[in-house]
């Protein structure tokens, strides 16, 4: 549902953070805006004005990403590490029923070292999510880490997308799915980057109490 139009100055603040989270995800290449030069297009973060326009340039056929869920703008906003863990943490939740025998407790510990801590607690927490595996994967392969993380990004995108977030947003994170698979469970990664990003919104609202 989309999100209503907001008053406060926290939420004015939390709006303009989001457009401009949005705005640096969609990119700044030429190839959507022939007419702006392009020394401006590398000076756009210390140009209010410029950003204001290519913002409303992109929301004429995107749309004010500030109005959609709680959930999808915090996902933008995020620094881009703690965006870089969501999507590992998207990924392998979704491969985690591959793992077999690395669900071992030797196995356990390796994918702790590969994946981080964070990000295996949270996909073992959500095994129940992950759409069942036709071969095993190797995660010690650095072939299969790529893999994880670019299925990460893409089912964060495919979640986004639900939640109303136009490809005209996307640009960054689908640039970072190209070794991705060629086919996911649209169902299945929903459900899990729904999982992901409610988590998110629940681990900020703790920090701020």
């Amino acid at each position: 549902m989309p999100r209503a139009i907001r008053h406060s100055d926290k939420d004015a603040l939390t709006d303009a953070a989001i457009r401009r989270a949005a705005l640096a995800g969609a990119g700044n290449g030429t190839g959507w805006l022939t007419e702006i030069d392009t020394n401006l297009l590398r000076r756009m973060d210390a140009t209010p004005r410029l950003q204001s326009r290519l913002f409303h340039m992109r929301a004429g056929t995107g749309g004010d990403p500030a109005r959609l869920p709680v959930e999808v703008g915090h996902l933008m906003t995020l620094a881009p590490q703690m965006q870089r863990e969501a999507a590992l943490s998207t990924g392998l939740t979704y491969h985690i029923s591959a793992a077999g025998p690395a669900l071992s407790k030797e196995g356990i510990t390796a994918l702790a070292m590969i994946f981080g801590r964070n990000v295996l607690t949270f996909a073992l927490s959500h095994i129940h999510l992950s759409p069942p595996a036709s071969a095993l994967l190797g995660f010690e392969d650095k072939t299969v880490q790529q893999l994880v993380e670019a299925d990460g990004w893409a089912i964060l995108s495919l979640w986004a997308a639900e939640g109303g977030l136009a490809p005209v947003w996307l640009r960054d994170w689908q640039d970072k799915q190209e070794d991705g698979s060629i086919s996911l469970n649209r169902s299945a990664a929903i459900t899990i980057g729904a999982a992901v990003a409610t988590v998110l919104v629940e681990a900020s609202e703790g920090a701020e109490l």
